[in-house]
């Protein structure tokens, strides 16, 4: 595993910032902050924010200016155990793998095994109310994802998107379904 260097922000990061820019409420939580840039954003509009990463490296590399602004060491968000947020936000890796060589970029089978995983913390830790924010792309098996997240009993609604040579980046809001 590459774990020398933090995800710079890149077009993903840039489209997922525009999307949740006005978002508020008490508590977020970004599961896989990589460069903290989303993180330092949702602490403009949160009363508290919580950023998950595995690698060390990329915390340490977070300048921790927001009194706000909690970072903890885990995988996804594993040692978090209360429904308390209001929004939940990631950016997971997408590019489809057989193993994860670069925790960065590596998505495992499909592109989407990553992401299953956050979505699944994410559904434990989120308020009724609260929303789910997450970043796919068409290099992943993303229709697989939106039926797993619909499947948990979720609305899914696109957010934003950009279109590049190689790729169309989205961004997906899951609620709950009323009940």
């Amino acid at each position: 595993m590459d774990m020398e260097e933090g995800y710079s922000p890149r077009e993903d990061t840039f489209l997922l910032a525009k999307a949740i820019e006005f978002y508020s409420g008490e508590y977020a939580l970004e599961i896989g902050t990589g460069s903290g840039y989303i993180a330092k954003r949702l602490c403009e509009n949160f009363d508290m924010v919580i950023a998950t990463d595995i690698s060390l490296d990329s915390l340490k590399s977070i300048e921790k200016k927001k009194e706000n602004l909690e970072l903890l060491l885990c995988d996804s968000a594993s040692p978090l155990n209360s429904a308390i947020f209001d929004l939940i936000v990631f950016n997971p890796p997408y590019l489809p793998s057989t193993n994860i060589e670069d925790q960065k970029i590596d998505g495992l089978e499909g592109g989407i095994e990553i992401a299953k995983r956050f979505f699944l913390d994410a559904n434990r830790l989120i308020k009724p109310k609260g929303k789910i924010v997450v970043v796919l792309s068409t290099l992943s098996n993303y229709k697989e994802f939106l039926e797993f997240v619909k499947g948990l009993g979720y609305d899914l609604e696109l957010l934003e998107h950009e279109r590049f040579f190689f790729e169309e980046i989205m961004v997906y809001q899951a609620k709950r379904v009323s009940l």
